[in-house]
């Protein structure tokens, strides 16, 4: 299968050419064929990270935290529409609260479809599995408030105000850029009660 990328920016073409040079000089060198995935705005979503690592990481790709900070900062930010070449100065900008923005709405849509799903969580599939904890936290959450420590981009928090308006939520994390990541979600999404 011969690689065709669908480059959405300039970012995605130097990340993109930069794993598929790393594929072919360093993992298989004298290899005619590469796979590739086409990843879409609808599409990028808390199921790339799990990707990532089980698709880059084995052949030696990506080899560190930062190497998989910047792959997958790439990824998602070629695909939003945030991300876009100026014709001004013909330069790219990037707005990374709407672009985490984005990669954090196509998740949250995605966990409410898996969360009415009555079926097993697919195996493969990093959000059904979460929306299956979520589903389970939900049904034995006692009381009207809640703390949610490691809230990360603040899913959980928002998905039980949604389903609950008498919740009072708190969801707190170590990283101050996904705590103001999830404030301006969760504001963004009108779920007010929701601190972080």
């Amino acid at each position: 299968m011969k690689a065709v990328w669908p480059f959405s920016s300039q970012l995605t073409a130097i990340t993109c050419t930069r794993l598929l040079t790393l594929s072919y000089a360093n993992i298989r060198p004298k290899a005619r064929e590469l796979s590739y995935i086409s990843f879409s705005e609808t599409t990028v979503d808390e199921d790339l990270p799990p990707l990532l690592v089980d698709e880059l990481g084995p052949v030696g790709i990506i080899t560190s935290e930062q190497e998989f900070g910047k792959a997958l900062f790439g990824i998602v930010a070629s695909t939003s529409p945030a991300s876009l070449t100026r014709a001004e100065c013909d330069r790219l900008h990037l707005d990374n609260p709407a672009i985490w923005h984005h990669y954090s709405i196509n998740t949250l849509r995605r966990l409410r479809l898996e969360s009415r799903s009555n079926g097993p969580p697919s195996s493969t599939s990093h959000i059904s599995q979460f929306a299956m904890i979520y589903k389970r936290v939900e049904e034995h959450r006692v009381g009207r408030t809640m703390l949610d420590v490691g809230s990360n981009l603040g899913l959980l928090p928002i998905l039980i105000a949604e389903r609950d308006s008498s919740a009072l939520i708190t969801g707190c994390d170590n990283r101050s850029d996904i705590m103001r990541q999830a404030t301006g979600l969760a504001s963004r999404l009108y779920a007010d009660r929701v601190r972080f």
